[in-house]
């Protein structure tokens, strides 16, 4: 039980991952697996949405948010197909071998 106190239980762990954009798999009793994956967050880089302001003629400020250019492509990683959400510039520097 020390440590749950230091703040090291599975919850913390999980949330941990989830913060990181990593893929979570956890297996239930029937051997199902479930799939969590963060949404709108370059798997190679971390590249993630931006928020800022619009500013009108009249200097009227309403907030917004950059998006970055996710595309969705099938990448080999460690010899294996995997499905991964990658930005174009990741892609266009060659940092993700496309699986055939």
């Amino acid at each position: 039980m020390q440590d749950s106190a230091q703040g090291f239980s599975s919850d913390n762990v999980i949330a941990q991952y989830l913060t990181f954009s990593y893929i979570l798999h956890t297996e239930f009793e029937n051997s199902f697996y479930f799939e969590v994956i963060m949404a709108k967050v370059c798997k190679i880089c971390g590249k993630r949405p931006v928020t800022g302001n619009n500013i009108s003629h009249a200097h009227n400020r309403t907030r917004r948010r950059w998006l970055p250019n996710l595309q969705s492509v099938r990448a080999q990683v460690n010899g294996r197909t995997q499905r991964m959400r990658v930005c174009t510039s990741c892609l266009r520097q060659g940092k993700v071998l496309k699986a055939a």
